[in-house]
């Protein structure tokens, strides 16, 4: 499986790291060149996103979501049938090959699917996919995150169709869920984790809470033009409501 990551050139450290666990784990990998959106001038910033000065994203974020959207074009480009996705602070190991191998003869070559190999906020265990006994992949009911995933050719068109200019996160799946009808599948349990510090994780975060109810109400603006958007929006609420009780199932289980 093509494998690209993400790595910005200023993270030399972090290059030599991620190529090194994919040296080790046999991956056939690319290092792609992040853009950092905050070295982008204004004018190509506003040209590239939609409607730049209201839409309350962080340089940062455009240019994370120019940076998938450049993997996506790099797939179509080569004709891929599916591809892996890492940023270069991902955390591989051994689980990872077996579900690559997993995932290479389930996911779809008919509808737009993805499959995160980072931990989901809340998974819909009424919807799955059953790769051996007692092993599912279910469907995401909410959740983010980049840092490793799983993209077939027809997400990878469709997220592009959608998110350029840039509208939303990269990893904002739920609103590609409602407005491409993306599929998104993932395990109870992280199979990647990221090595980001704690540092750098609260840096990001920070940068996203300084904006967060702009940017929800923006999004939600966005998604109201949309066709059938309250059909889409109550599907949608739907299933973040089973995955809110399963949570809380799982949770009562543990105790």
């Amino acid at each position: 499986m093509q494998t690209f990551v993400i790595n910005l050139k200023r993270h030399e450290q972090r290059k030599v790291s991620i190529s090194s666990q994919c040296e080790k784990y046999g991956l056939n990998y690319k290092i792609i060149n992040a853009i950092d959106g905050n070295d982008l001038p204004e004018e190509i910033l506003n040209s590239v996103t939609w409607e730049y000065y209201k839409c309350h994203l962080s340089k940062g974020e455009i240019g994370c979501a120019l940076s998938h959207l450049h993997i996506y074009s790099s797939i179509l480009a080569s004709n891929l049938d599916y591809a892996l996705i890492l940023e270069d602070d991902a955390v591989l190991n051994e689980e990872l090959i077996p579900n690559l191998t997993t995932i290479s003869t389930i996911i779809s070559n008919k509808k737009a699917e993805i499959f995160l190999l980072s931990q989901a906020d809340a998974v819909n265990r009424y919807i799955r996919k059953k790769t051996s006994p007692g092993k599912f992949y279910y469907r995401l009911s909410y959740g983010s995150g980049g840092h490793a995933y799983i993209i077939n050719n027809i997400a990878a068109r469709k997220i592009i169709e959608c998110n350029l200019p840039v509208k939303f996160e990269a990893d904002r799946w739920t609103d590609f869920r409602e407005s491409i009808g993306l599929k998104v599948w993932c395990c109870e349990k992280s199979i990647i984790n990221t090595s980001a510090s704690l540092h750098e994780k609260s840096s990001l975060e920070a940068e996203r809470n300084s904006n967060r109810d702009k940017r929800s109400a923006y999004r939600h603006r966005i998604k109201k033009m949309q066709k059938f958007y309250q059909l889409k929006r109550f599907r949608n609420v739907i299933i973040n409501r089973i995955g809110k009780i399963n949570s809380v199932n799982r949770i009562i289980q543990q105790q």
